[in-house]
C-alpha cells in the first residue's frame, strides 16, 4: 500500500534534518485585535549531496481546520530545488509557481510579497 500525500508530508515534517518554514499573515481577530493567521507549514528536507530537496506543504484552507497537502521532490544541480518542488502546491488560495512557471503562477517568495504574507524561516 502506497502512502497517502499527507503521510508523505507528515513523514518530511518528523524527519531528523527537516526544515520548518512558516507562512503567516497579520490580520484582526473578531475583536479587532492583532493576529496571526497560519496559511502553511513547509516542511524541508535536503539530501546531504544537495542533489535532492523534498518538500512539504501542510496549508490551512481559509485559516481553519481543513487542510490541503502537497509533495514533491526536485533533484539534479544547478538550480532551485524548493521552488521546483513548490510547483502546485496551493497556500492562501493561490497555486504556487516555479521560476520558469508559463502559466503565469508566481513563487512563494513573489506571492508573499505581493499578499503581504511573511515567510518565517528560511527558504
Amino acid at each position: 500500500m502506497s502512502k497517502s500525500t499527507r503521510d508523505m508530508v507528515l513523514s518530511l515534517r518528523d524527519a531528523k534534518n527537516a526544515q520548518t518554514v512558516y507562512v503567516v499573515q497579520a490580520v484582526n481577530n473578531a475583536n479587532g485585535k492583532p493576529a496571526v493567521k497560519r496559511l502553511a507549514n513547509v516542511y524541508i528536507v535536503r539530501s546531504a549531496s544537495g542533489t535532492c530537496t523534498k518538500v512539504g506543504v501542510q496549508a490551512w484552507i481559509d485559516g481553519g481546520t481543513d487542510v490541503e497537502w502537497h509533495y514533491n521532490k526536485a533533484v539534479g544541480g544547478g538550480y532551485d530545488k524548493v521552488a521546483a518542488a513548490l510547483d502546485g502546491a496551493k497556500i492562501g488560495g493561490f497555486t504556487i509557481g516555479d521560476h520558469g512557471n508559463s502559466k503565469g503562477m508566481k513563487t512563494l517568495d513573489v506571492l508573499a510579497y505581493d499578499q503581504g504574507w511573511n515567510v518565517l524561516g528560511n527558504i
